[in-house]
């Protein structure tokens, strides 16, 4: 449309996808703080700024992590960040993706469909971004 002259059906059609976007992305936000919400429920409701509540508003910035991943970004003991690490583990909200006793992965599966659901309503369906299991 711009190169065959016609400017303002190009604004025009820009601005069209500029609105869908910012609607998908609030809905996407709107989204991850619910699941955050169901989260907490499912672990017993933490308290706030307890090593597990710390660890799930963390989860949308870091959905992959280790025992001291989580322990360097939420700033507690190892002892509190492996306590909630298998506490979240045990109510759903990660699941461990390594075996072994050091540097255990884990991850936040659920943010990782809702993702992919988001990524499929702009674009289609493509590639997961799931990590394999």
């Amino acid at each position: 449309m711009f190169r065959e002259g016609r400017v303002a059906d190009w604004i025009g059609s820009f601005a069209t996808a500029t609105a869908r976007a910012a609607a998908a992305s609030i809905e996407l936000a709107d989204r991850v703080a619910e699941l955050q919400g169901e989260w907490r429920e499912r672990a017993g409701r933490p308290r706030a700024g307890s090593a597990a509540s710390k660890l799930i508003a963390l989860l949308p910035a870091l959905p992959v992590l280790s025992a001291p991943t989580a322990r360097a970004a939420i700033g507690v003991s190892q002892q509190q960040t492996l306590a909630a690490l298998k506490a979240l583990a045990r109510a759903g909200v990660i699941r461990q993706l390594s075996a072994g006793t050091y540097d255990r992965q884990y991850a936040a599966i659920e943010l990782f469909d809702l993702l992919t659901a988001y990524e499929e309503g702009i674009v289609g369906p493509a590639r997961s971004t799931r990590p394999a299991l």
